[in-house]
């Protein structure tokens, strides 16, 4: 109103002057957001977390407060789905921060040692263990094979029950095209077939050595 100051307050939380002769000012209500919340994380990535969304409301007196949660609720595990917002569900382990696995949807705590159904065993308060050239089972990695599917590409395993790397594996002991490895599944085969092509690759390799010595 003319002769009477403007009303105080910062950007969308301000007061508005309500016309009255006693040039009362009218405030937002206390959960009106003053900008976009902001979702940060230690490091950046949110490997290690926690993950804090921090809000700023409006305090109904023509200024606001930054209220901050971790992402999740008290004790969530979930990281940034981007710089203003938290995720809210899981697809993966990568969704959630160290020491919580993704099950069913959601982000929990990691409370034994678990395997990521690959190769490496989820350590709580710990660094994780990479098993290669095994894969890993339960909590713990194995330590012999009897399937390729035992093993981490490009190792494979042999009949002494040890994962191999491809380039390891003597010619003579190559499995032919007319059979199948002892304890192989349908799901190796196409695996099998790869094999062959590297070890075919290899021979040659060893034959254009000896003919560049001779």
């Amino acid at each position: 109103m003319p002769g009477h100051p403007a009303c105080p307050g910062d950007g969308d939380c301000a007061g508005v002057c309500t016309g009255k002769a006693d040039a009362t000012c009218s405030f937002p209500q206390r959960d009106r957001a003053f900008k976009d919340p902001e979702c940060e994380c230690p490091g950046g990535d949110c490997a290690v977390g926690p993950a804090i969304l921090t809000r700023f409301l409006c305090d109904g007196a023509g200024s606001y407060t930054p209220t901050q949660g971790r992402c999740g609720g008290e004790s969530g595990g979930y990281r940034c789905a981007s710089s203003t917002s938290c995720k809210d569900s899981c697809a993966s382990d990568a969704d959630c921060i160290a020491d919580f696995i993704c099950a069913a949807g959601a982000c929990v705590p990691l409370d034994a040692p678990l395997c990521d159904g690959d190769h490496t065993v989820r350590v709580p308060a710990a660094a994780d263990i990479d098993c290669t050239p095994y894969r890993c089972g339960g909590s713990a990695c194995r330590t012999s094979c009897e399937t390729l599917d035992d093993c981490v590409a490009p190792y494979v395993c042999n009949l002494a029950g040890a994962c191999i790397h491809v380039d390891e594996i003597p010619i003579a002991d190559a499995p032919s095209c007319s059979c199948r490895a002892p304890g192989a599944s349908a799901d190796d085969r196409g695996r099998w077939a790869l094999l062959l092509v590297a070890l075919g690759g290899a021979a040659l390799r060893r034959r254009r050595l000896r003919a560049l010595r001779a």
